[in-house]
């Protein structure tokens, strides 16, 4: 015997699956968008790439999603006139998950302990949300890296204003210099 009552399941379960249900929609109405501009009217060639899209990341949306945070890799891994527009039409309807922008530090110090006054400055900076990642890797001396993802633009550039200061700041007071650029 199953129960399957609808009052057992969670409110935030129930919104989900309802979101994505209406995403998976919205996502077959987008594909069959861009099978009309590029002119792929041949239905089996269409259910092939449909399938191999559902396949490879488990859902329509998350191709759609995919084009618009990693347009490269998408236009990489998979060919033809379709391509085009399933990144085009991705880009002018999905919103990503979450953003990420990066930015390069130039950083140097001629103390005794630079190093480890560098490193110190790279170590301050700390994210302020608990949906943002940031992170710091060496590129070489005197180059690093920030990458910071956040759920939206807004809080991703607040996060890296906030690292810049972080990092800048406490360099030179400890007598070092640096720039920043962002990329």
């Amino acid at each position: 015997v199953v129960d399957a009552s609808v009052r057992q399941v969670s409110g935030h379960r129930k919104k989900e699956k309802i979101r994505a249900w209406r995403n998976e929609q919205k996502a077959s109405k987008l594909l069959e968008l861009v099978f009309k501009k590029s002119n792929d009217n041949q239905p089996e060639f269409q259910l092939e790439i449909e399938s191999n899209l559902r396949d490879y990341y488990a859902s329509l949306y998350s191709a759609f999603e995919t084009a618009v945070m990693d347009e490269s890799g998408f236009r990489k891994k998979w060919e033809g006139s379709w391509v085009s527009h399933f990144v085009q039409m991705a880009i002018d309807n999905v919103t990503p998950p979450f953003v990420k922008i990066q930015g390069m530090f130039d950083l140097a110090s001629h103390h005794s302990r630079g190093v480890e006054k560098i490193r110190n400055a790279l170590s301050k900076p700390k994210a302020k949300n608990e949906d943002t990642d940031l992170s710091i890797i060496s590129y070489g001396s005197p180059l690093y890296r920030i990458s910071i993802t956040a759920p939206d633009y807004k809080q991703a550039e607040d996060e890296m204003k906030s690292a810049v200061e972080d990092v800048l700041g406490t360099l030179k007071s400890e007598g070092g210099s640096g720039s920043f650029e962002r990329i």
